[in-house]
């Protein structure tokens, strides 16, 4: 197997790993309540963190969230951007549309917020 090719397998198992640490942390969370340990889903926060540092860039030239990207294309893999009503950016996967920060730190429940009051 060439380098290219073991890098394209490399990257790939990068980006199920990112699902598969997402699954875990929505699976603690549902399981505990709890958010899980950002030490325990390292490549899912690498991955978080790029895109919140992508959106904070473009939001300099443009600060209207609507007229942000919804997509966010990092190592080759596409992730839809969720602007929440409070809170950080948060990642879904493309295809299943599946909130992949569920259950980490920074992600908020949306059953559990009080909205704010309007002014």
């Amino acid at each position: 197997m060439s380098e290219k090719d073991q890098f394209h397998l490399d990257l790939a198992q990068f980006h199920i790993d990112v699902r598969e640490q997402a699954s875990r942390a929505r699976e603690h969370y549902e399981t505990t309540g709890d958010r899980l340990a950002l030490d325990k889903v390292p490549l899912l926060n690498l991955t978080c963190y790029a895109a919140r540092s992508a959106v904070a860039y473009a939001a300099q030239a443009n600060p209207l969230i609507c007229d942000l990207p919804k997509r966010f294309t990092f190592l080759g893999s596409d992730y839809l951007l969720i602007f929440p009503p409070e809170g950080e950016v948060q990642l879904a996967d493309p295809q299943t549309h599946q909130n992949l920060c569920v259950g980490l730190d920074g992600w908020v429940d949306p059953m559990k917020v009080t909205p704010k009051a309007r002014t």
